[in-house]
């Protein structure tokens, strides 16, 4: 297994990290993504992780594991267009939900696995539909911006 950590002080070992964090026990665990081994499969987990598991110099299946629309998590700018752009390295992504999938195929036309959420329905269910009052606000920001952040409160 590998684990990508920022910490470099070498105090602490991945497979301590591990079992620390989820008491699973792994004999080999390295860090750094520049000491990779062949393997049977690599799985990227976050976007910045996809172009690495892309350039792997051995054959293996190229996994992306894909939890959270990334791009959604920056402002416009490049961090937004990396992230995107990590659902084109040839990757198969498996994503959480099918609204992930739906957007993959739909957005970058990239075909996906997908799994249900795991949720407890007898606790996580639907709640019935709640009739609210329809409103109609409107504001001239160029006057008071206060003003509005007030109105959206409001509402």
């Amino acid at each position: 297994m590998y684990n990508f950590s920022e910490d470099k002080s070498g105090k602490t070992s991945g497979a301590e990290v591990i079992h620390k964090l989820f008491g699973l026990k792994f004999k080999d665990v390295i860090y750094d993504w520049n000491n990779a081994q062949p393997c049977d499969a690599a799985v990227a987990t976050i976007w910045y992780s996809a172009p690495f598991v892309a350039a792997l110099p051995f054959d293996c299946k190229r996994l992306y594991f894909v939890q959270d629309f990334e791009a959604y998590f920056n402002p416009v700018g490049d961090a937004y267009l990396m992230a995107e752009n990590s659902y084109c390295y040839g990757l198969k992504p498996i994503t959480i939900g099918r609204w992930l999938r739906y957007k993959l195929q739909n957005d970058f036309a990239v075909e996906s696995y997908h799994f249900e959420f795991g949720a407890n329905h007898n606790i996580y269910k639907r709640v019935p539909t709640i009739q609210k009052k329809k409103r109609f606000a409107l504001s001239i920001s160029q006057i008071n911006r206060d003003v509005v952040r007030v109105l959206v409160l409001r509402l």
